[in-house]
């Protein structure tokens, strides 16, 4: 069914032959030829700072190397991510396909979303076979079809990364990988940066993503090699496959005057050093929730306690603000909320200017280490032991993850001891391995284009490109 080496129907046409037919259907638009133009897309669109951040430095680069490319961003929510990127966008395809906002299965069982994700993907790769052929028959609305249309009129899909291409959020999995496979099948390259990829629950998680992933041109992944052995389990394999750094490592943060005027608002004292805080509910069973929360609060108030340091919480989504407010009222010593903005550079500059960094998610831990700032998380499960041990593993600071059973021990406040003895260190660490990544940040994007658009002159080739 998923086709493992199958070869090309030699009757499909070429990307040229396929612009033709495009523009004979009216659904192609000339008048972006001449630049690339890369299409994006990734987890944002739902307030999720980290998210954004990947996506904001992604732009960045992109407009570094090429400042005149056309970039178009699918996102659930078109006229937010426009407004946050100033890029144009378009309705992802969990909205288009999945009706995600609406209701649809997008976000409910794997096995409610997997019925309909079988029927839509009949429809879609037989509608996508038949615009390659030049055969005008569609199987698809104008909503779900409008994608394919969207794909043929970029150079270049460009997956930002994330912990989204999981088995632990199938429904963000397997849309993607469908969506590469209508790549391949209508001859747009793709490209993937800063994943995590693997924790596959099943067959059908494994096949899809080989599917998927076989035919990528670049696939970066941020966790020192698990998520390429995730990869390798599956059959994937080879040079393009490259264990670099979360995409948002190197990103802008607001300036040291702003935090410190924030800060003052709030009532704490920004020339008293603090540890920046976040909790969250998300993966946690309701009838855990208690019982974490109680525990994260006492070590929250030994942060304070132990080491005088103000406690202010950082929220990375609107739905992390509530969790924050629980632990607040659950400690013992004054604790602060930051407010939750979209604007991932309040947080980063938050955590920049941090003593220490103590958080359940996982882009807290990206913003640290980007910043420099030691940085202790949390993971309560799978998913979380996945990425947060992954990001740390990156600056050689696996030990400073707490699992289940650290957490709820008195193991945890041994591991503070241990950790804060060393803060000068870890830091001397950290930047040592923030500037092996900077190294290497604009890496796959001059492979892309190199391999892509011969004919560009792209700057700065000693990085050897």
């Amino acid at each position: 069914m998923f086709g493992r080496g199958a070869k090309r129907d030699p009757h499909l046409r070429s990307s040229h032959e396929m612009i033709d037919a495009f523009k004979a259907w009216g659904a192609y638009d000339s008048k972006y030829s001449g630049k690339p133009r890369i299409l994006m897309t990734a987890g944002l669109g739902y307030g999720n700072v980290g998210d954004e951040a990947q996506c904001g430095a992604c732009i960045a680069r992109w407009r570094r190397l090429v400042p005149d490319c056309k970039i178009t961003i699918f996102s659930p929510n078109p006229g937010y991510t426009e407004a946050l990127h100033h890029e144009k966008s378009e309705w992802a395809p969990r909205v288009a396909w999945f009706k995600a906002n609406t209701g649809g299965s997008y976000f409910k069982s794997d096995d409610v979303f997997a019925k309909d994700f079988w029927k839509l993907r009949r429809r879609l790769l037989f509608t996508a076979i038949m615009i390659r052929r030049g055969i005008p028959l569609l199987w698809c609305v104008p909503r779900e079809v409008r994608i394919l249309q969207v794909l043929q009129n970029h150079d270049v899909l460009h997956i930002s990364g994330g912990g989204f291409l999981t088995g632990k959020t199938r429904s963000r999995l397997w849309e993607n990988c469908l969506l590469m496979r209508l790549c391949q099948i209508l001859d747009v390259p793709y490209m993937l940066t800063g994943h995590n990829i693997g924790v596959f629950q099943d067959k059908a998680d494994r096949d899809l993503a080989y599917e998927g992933l076989r035919a990528a041109k670049y696939v970066g992944l941020r966790d020192r090699g698990i998520s390429e052995a995730e990869l390798n389990s599956i059959g994937i394999q080879g040079p393009h496959i490259v264990s670099t750094c979360d995409d948002a490592l190197l990103c802008p943060r607001a300036s040291s005057e702003e935090i410190e005027a924030l800060i003052e608002q709030l009532g704490a004292d920004p020339q008293q050093a603090w540890v920046a805080v976040n909790f969250h509910h998300w993966g946690q069973q309701e009838s855990e929730k208690e019982k974490i929360e109680t525990r994260f609060a006492a070590l929250a108030d030994h942060w304070a306690t132990t080491y005088k340091l103000q406690v202010l919480f950082i929220s990375m989504t609107p739905s992390d603000v509530q969790p924050n407010q629980a632990i607040v009222a659950r400690m013992q010593t004054p604790a602060f909320l930051i407010p939750y903005s979209s604007d991932y550079r309040v947080v980063r500059g938050v955590i920049g200017d941090a003593q220490i960094c103590f958080t359940m998610k996982h882009h807290p831990i990206v913003f640290a280490q980007g910043e420099c700032v030691p940085v202790v998380s949390v993971a309560l499960d799978e998913y979380y032991l996945h990425k947060n041990s992954g990001a740390m593993e990156n600056s050689g600071h696996g030990k400073y993850v707490l699992d289940k059973e650290t957490f709820f021990s008195s193991a945890a406040e041994a591991k503070f001891a241990e950790f804060y003895a060393h803060l000068a260190k870890i830091s001397v660490e950290q930047r040592e391995s923030l500037d092996a990544f900077k190294a290497l940040e604009l890496v796959p994007y001059k492979r892309i284009l190199t391999l892509l658009f011969p004919e560009l002159v792209v700057e700065n080739q000693e990085d050897g490109l």
